[in-house]
This record gives structure tokens, sequence and C-alpha cells, in this order.
């Protein structure tokens, strides 16, 4: 079967996975192990699926704009609300580092659906992309402390290896094949789904976790769309100055992060909380773009106006 049949399935293939792994914690544990495997599978065929293209100096500006962002303002946003909050200094950890994980390649299809116009989200994807490992060096150094079983500099090389690499390499290939690259978009998306359902089944774990234990779960799971909402928070300051669409589509951005990638970069070896906190964060990656939807769908509507027939 041909990679190419899956590329339509991005959300419901990864989705039916991670139910089995659920249901079937110990396979969830198996995967759990490769996460960093899927995460340069999905950062490398992501950016070999991005459509080609040139943008303009404001878009350009504007993906600048949202990925200082994501670097500076949403991870010191999400350390206040931890400390706000008085969650475990790991917990608080992993909201930093994930309120500035990169944002996914998948965000130029996901702005494409909600009809936002431009390519600074993607522009800013592969922005991200490139600058992630000093990005999260630096959050992981000056904000999180010695509170992971990582040090920053580690977590750092595992980002250049998972994302910045893979993206570079990526794009090499597309400058050096261009027609074959734009042949096969359809099977590098297929791979990507792959990636997406494999780490879907290392959730499985932590989902099972949360499961047994639902008030826990609820609480992390809270605290996974508060980090969310910080990132967005942070992109739509960052964006409005750009117009009001432009303001949009940077607070999307800015919360479809890909935390995958940042898990790999974390590593594995996390406590049960740690694991079910890196589980959960799918919600809002799949939830945020839904509701987006929804709330645009509403302010699009036309209006109707009842006339009285004489």
């Amino acid at each position: 079967m041909r990679p190419a049949v899956l590329a339509p399935h991005g959300v419901w293939l990864p989705l039916a996975v991670m139910a089995v792994c659920t249901a079937l914690p110990s396979l969830g544990h198996l995967a759990l192990k490769t996460i960093p495997v899927w995460a340069v599978v999905i950062a490398f065929f992501s950016a070999m699926a991005m459509p080609a293209g040139h943008a303009t100096r404001a878009e350009g500006a504007h993906a600048a704009a949202i990925v200082v962002a994501i670097a500076t303002l949403s991870p010191l946003l999400a350390t206040l609300l931890a400390r706000a909050l008085d969650v475990d200094a790991e917990t608080g950890a992993l909201m930093a580092l994930t309120a500035c994980a990169p944002i996914t390649p998948a965000v130029g299809s996901v702005a494409a659906l909600l009809r936002l116009p431009g390519r600074a989200p993607m522009m800013a994807a592969l922005l991200a992309a490139l600058i992630s490992p000093a990005v999260l060096w630096a959050v992981s150094g000056l904000l999180t402390g010695n509170a992971l079983p990582v040090s920053a500099a580690t977590v750092a090389i595992r980002m250049g290896l998972v994302v910045m690499l893979p993206t570079i390499l990526a794009f090499g290939l597309r400058h050096l094949y261009p027609a074959r690259s734009m042949a096969w978009c359809f099977e590098f998306r297929g791979m990507v789904v792959v990636g997406l359902s494999m780490v879907a089944a290392a959730r499985g774990e932590g989902l099972a976790f949360s499961l047994r234990h639902p008030l826990l779960g609820i609480k992390l799971a809270g605290l996974a769309f508060a980090v969310t909402g910080c990132a967005m928070l942070a992109g739509w300051a960052m964006s409005r100055a750009f117009g009001r669409d432009a303001a949009l589509s940077g607070t999307m951005a800015a919360g479809m992060r890909s935390t995958p990638s940042a898990w790999a970069a974390i590593g594995t070896s996390l406590g049960e909380l740690g694991t079910t906190y890196m589980t959960l964060t799918v919600l809002p990656f799949y939830l945020v773009p839904l509701i987006l939807r929804a709330v645009l769908s509403l302010r699009r509507a036309p209006v109707v106006t009842a006339t009285k027939v004489a």
C-alpha cells in the first residue's frame, strides 16, 4: 500500500491508533521509546510536503513576529502560569518547553482549512524549526532549572537532530529535485500520517493512566489547554499590528505546536505525571483548529433579516 492512501486520514487514523493503545497500554509503552524516530519522520516529510511559493516582505515580517512570540513570550507566560498554580517542578518545566516547541508544518493546511490568507504561518513553522535548538536550549537553561532529567545542552542537540537537520535536508532535496518533490507530495503527506499515528500509539500509556486517575487527568489536560492558550495569546499580541486576519492566523499558528519533537528532545524517561502531561498535549492540537473553525464560521455566517410582507 502506498503512503498516499493514508494522506486524507491525518486526523482519524492517529485517533483510532491512540484508542487501541489506550485499551492496550502495553503497546503504547513499546511505542514510547520510538518517539524520536517518528519525530524525525514527521519533521522531514512535513517539510517535503510543504507547498512551494514565495512570501511577501510583510508575510515574512509577520512570520518572524510569530516565531518571536513562540520563542519568548509564550514560555514566559507558561512559566508564570505554572508558578501561579503551584504545579510540581517537572510539569512546570514541561509546560515551558512545550510552550516554545516548534510550530507544526501542517499549520499551512490548517490555515487553508480556516480560510486564513497568507503564507506567514507556514514560514513561521520553517523559521521555528531552524532555530528550535537555540530556543529550547535557552528556555531549558533559563526557566526550567534542574527539574528535568536532561541538561539544556542535551535538549538542544536532540532538537537539532530531530527537527533542524531533517528540515534542512528536506529543503535541500526540494531544491535539487523540485519536480519530483511536487509529484510525490501526497506520498510525503502519507508518511506524515504514519509518523503521527505511531506517536499517537505512544500516547496510549499516558491516556490509560489519566483514565485510571480521572481528576488528575482533567487537571493535566487543563494545563495543556492553558499552555496552548498562553501560546495563542502570545501569537495574537505579536500579530495584531499586521491586521485582523493576520492576528487570527498568528493566533492559530502559535497554538499549533509540534509537541512530539519537544518530547523527543526532552526524552521519554519522565515520571508518570510528565508522561501523562505530554500525552494530553494532543488534545489542544486536534481540538483548537476545530474550535477556531466553528468560531470563524459563526463570524462569517451571512446575516438573515426578516422582511414584513404587506
